[in-house]
């Protein structure tokens, strides 16, 4: 149609023009956002296995020494009572009462060593927490344009 202006193609001087530097910057950060993440959730399996490994074979111990209390009373009781009443100037009540006195204790120590051990497996998402610190202060420097220290 000669009535309407024809469109002529650009010419070598025209330039595209350049993408936003802002969007660029945004999809780095969302990925590295997504990367931590991703190594943050990792890091804490690797924490939650190590601690149930930890926590269970201290239990077990704890397990087994409250056994070792239960079982051993009755069998104690009657053989060290025994033994204390024939060889000692003592009557059978009393041999029974110090025999108790030592089977309880033994359990104590292990029941308490058992504890202390426990104790100790606490802290076992310290590079868990360590590393979420240092991920969130990241977050923070980036999305305040500041280049974050490495």
């Amino acid at each position: 149609m000669s009535s309407q202006a024809t469109l002529n193609p650009p010419t070598g001087n025209h330039r595209p023009t350049p993408e936003p530097k802002l969007a660029d910057g945004a999809s780095h950060a969302l990925h590295d956002l997504v990367m931590l993440a991703e190594l943050q959730a990792k890091l804490l399996e690797l924490d939650l296995k190590q601690a149930v490994q930890r926590v269970l074979r201290h239990a077990v111990l704890l397990a087994i020494g409250g056994l070792l209390l239960i079982g051993a009373v009755p069998v104690a009781i009657i053989a060290l009572a025994l033994t204390l009443a024939q060889e000692l100037p003592v009557s059978l009540a009393a041999a029974y009462w110090l025999t108790l006195l030592g089977v309880v204790l033994a359990a104590g120590l292990l029941i308490f060593a058992a504890m202390l051990r426990l104790r100790q497996v606490t802290n076992v998402f310290a590079r868990s927490k360590a590393e979420w610190r240092c991920n969130v202060q990241w977050l923070k420097d980036t999305l305040r344009g500041r280049r974050p220290a490495e």
